[in-house]
């Protein structure tokens, strides 16, 4: 019988590909992350200006929960997370550039620690606590996932964050944009 853990993927875009806006693009990566692993919690969608040039179109981003095989490592599940960027026309190009799909591998359930890869991988993401694009979906599907140094949930974290990010806000209910 196959073990499996809970694993948190932040998903965003901010330029269309084939086309389709970049919700599209969102909605698209879930049905396609849902052909790898079962996806359990989608977060509704939602808003935030680019960063670190707001003349950038807006980001969109939302939150899934997914089971994973308990087998696969992180680094593994990064690389499936990096060819589907692939496939919706991501190019890596200078840090925080607009993008067709970013995908982070959040959190995994009661996994912390550094993989060195390739590609490397740090449980939690380096920069989720100060991201309130990424910590608020997360909080909406988890809210009671640890994630701080001190044992915070995910939803004591982004109440911290939330007021000094009025922009960031949602938009759509996950069944609205799925």
């Amino acid at each position: 019988m196959v073990e499996y853990q809970q694993i948190w993927i932040g998903l965003g875009a901010n330029l269309g590909f084939q086309g389709r806006p970049p919700q599209a693009n969102l909605a698209r990566a879930v049905t396609a992350i849902a052909q790898i692993w079962r996806v359990a919690a989608i977060s509704s969608l939602w808003s935030s200006p680019a960063w670190p040039d707001p003349a950038d179109p807006p980001f969109v981003n939302a939150a899934i929960g997914a089971l994973a095989p308990a087998a696969l490592a992180p680094p593994e599940m990064m690389a499936h997370l990096l060819q589907l960027e692939g496939d919706f026309g991501r190019r890596r190009g200078r840090p925080n550039a607009p993008r067709t799909l970013d995908l982070d591998l959040l959190a995994i359930t009661e996994r912390t620690g550094l993989w060195p890869g390739p590609p490397r991988v740090e449980l939690p993401h380096p920069r989720l606590l100060s991201r309130a694009f990424a910590l608020g979906p997360l909080a909406e599907i988890a809210p009671s996932l640890l994630l701080g140094a001190d044992g915070q949930s995910a939803a004591a974290l982004y109440a911290e964050l939330a007021p000094a990010n009025p922009r960031c806000r949602r938009v759509l209910t996950a069944a609205e944009f799925v």
